[in-house]
C-alpha cells in the first residue's frame, strides 16, 4: 500500500497538488529567457503558419504552451533546468 502511495500520492485515487495548484510531477523547469524566447518562437512560428495556410502553425503550439507553462517534459529525463530557482 505505500508503494502505491508513494507513486500515485494516495490510495483513494485522488492526486496531492501543491498549493500553487500544478501537479508535484510538474514542477517549472524553465527560467524566465527560455520562457520568453519559447512565447516568442511560439507565437512567431504560429503567425507564420497562419498566414501561409499551413497546419505548420499547429507546430508553434508547442513552444508557446511550454513557455507559458513554464515546463518542458523533454528536459526532465535530460535532468535539465533553466530557472535559478527551480527547486523552490
Amino acid at each position: 500500500m505505500e508503494r502505491i502511495r508513494a507513486i500515485h500520492g494516495s490510495t483513494d485515487g485522488s492526486t496531492e497538488d501543491r498549493s500553487d495548484g500544478t501537479h508535484p510531477s510538474m514542477k517549472q523547469n524553465l527560467g524566465a529567457g527560455d520562457r520568453g524566447l519559447r512565447i516568442s518562437l511560439g507565437l512567431g512560428i504560429l503567425l507564420v503558419g497562419a498566414a501561409l495556410q499551413s497546419l505548420w502553425a499547429l507546430v508553434g503550439l508547442v513552444p508557446l504552451l511550454t513557455g507559458v507553462v513554464g515546463f518542458c517534459p523533454l528536459y526532465c529525463p535530460l535532468k535539465l533546468k533553466t530557472c535559478r530557482d527551480c527547486d523552490k
